[in-house]
């Protein structure tokens, strides 16, 4: 057990510590943060009525050389996560994982021991099978609409992919816990200049015998996963993880372009066409004074974005009616997002939502007209008020 220790000794060892910054403030790598928030999970399940609630079977932390916080959320998370994920070989310790399904590590030619790292487990100290691993993306890019409630409903699912800091290039940033970056995706081929561009979330993992990385762009439903299970050379895994990523990003795009479908406007497209003003303010995002809907040309649907600083932005297109649910009625906005000379479609709502594709609904009043807006992975919380019907 390399942290044989339970939350209350870690825990005094940093009262008399400072945060470097405020918090949500500068994005940092942080293993110490990751276990508190499992061990503090862990701390929460010791309730009866907790684990009654979330039908949590502790029958195995009541012999265990774990803490007891850190044993019973590994236990959440193999019932709650692993089993509603159908995961057949992922396990907190490669002993458990099923025979062959995970191979041994190695550090040279040594083969790496099973160990436990303790009140530290909940930083990633899990041992999964490909299999498991392609589940897992799958959810991760599932329908929303087809997702169950649990493990995670499609709404918390997607404000785990929002991108928390962009960095100043605009073309790379951190979400919790994704790793994002803007690739550009050659659908021709033969090494010429990028036609479009898609986000990757990634995510790596290594202990001692043991990387692992995967990543997915969900706009295009491509998930890729590389394991290995010797420590390889600085730099090795990363570089077979963008190859494979680079080959296959361009004819998937292609392909998935050729079934695209035209924008067309919603039905009764004059009924949205107006301003929205946000009927409460958010503390995390900044507001637009108001939001303008405009109807430009035969074909299309504007959204614009009003600022205090003055002028509109042009925020996306309103297309595709998706799906009506009582006086709610859901449809596809495609932002656009100009840097400099270069239009990248869909990178907006990418950085604001992680997907590049995002939802938005009007909701009819009594006398079933459109009364308000809102816009899904942005402005949370917050409606829009149509000010002029």
């Amino acid at each position: 057990n390399v942290c044989a220790h339970n939350s209350s000794i870690i825990f005094s060892r940093y009262q008399s510590q400072y945060l470097f910054a405020p918090p949500d403030t500068i994005p940092s790598y942080s293993n110490m943060g990751f276990a508190t928030i499992g061990n503090v999970l862990g701390m929460i399940l010791h309730s009866k009525s907790v684990q009654m609630k979330l039908g949590l079977d502790t029958t195995a932390c009541d012999q265990t050389t774990l803490a007891i916080e850190t044993c019973l959320y590994e236990e959440a998370v193999r019932q709650l996560i692993f089993s509603e994920l159908g995961f057949t070989c992922t396990a907190f310790s490669h002993e458990n994982v099923p025979n062959g399904s995970v191979v041994t590590g190695y550090v040279g030619e040594v083969p790496v021991p099973d160990y436990s790292l303790g009140w530290m487990s909940p930083t990633g100290q899990i041992y999964a099978c490909n299999e498991d691993l392609q589940k897992l993306l799958a959810f991760l890019m599932a329908d929303e609409t087809l997702i169950p409630a649990r493990p995670l409903p499609g709404s918390t699912l997607r404000e785990m992919f929002l991108m928390r800091y962009v960095n100043d290039d605009r073309r790379t940033g951190f979400g919790t816990p994704w790793e994002m970056y803007h690739m550009p995706v050659n659908e021709a081929g033969g090494g010429g200049a990028a036609e479009r561009g898609t986000w990757i979330h990634t995510k790596s993992g290594m202990v001692p015998g043991y990387v692992s990385n995967i990543g997915f762009a969900q706009d295009l439903q491509l998930g890729v996963a590389v394991l290995v299970s010797v420590a390889p050379p600085y730099g090795a895994l990363p570089d077979a993880f963008w190859m494979t990523f680079s080959n296959l990003l361009g004819p998937i795009s292609a392909y998935y372009r050729s079934f695209a479908q035209a924008p067309t406007l919603p039905e009764n497209a004059d009924d949205y066409v107006g301003s929205y003003v946000a009927k409460q303010q958010s503390v995390t995002t900044p507001l637009p004074i108001f939001m303008r809907v405009a109807r430009e040309g035969d074909n299309e649907l504007t959204l614009y974005t009003h600022y205090a600083t003055g002028g509109q932005h042009r925020y996306g297109q309103i297309t595709q009616f998706q799906q009506r649910h009582g006086d709610q009625e859901y449809f596809t906005l495609v932002p656009q997002l100009t840097n400099g000379n270069a239009t990248y479609t869909s990178s907006c709502s990418s950085l604001e939502g992680g997907y590049n594709f995002q939802n938005v609904v009007f909701t009819r009043n009594s006398r079933g007209k459109v009364a308000y807006m809102t816009i899904e992975s942005l402005y949370y919380g917050v409606n829009f008020i149509k000010s002029k019907f």
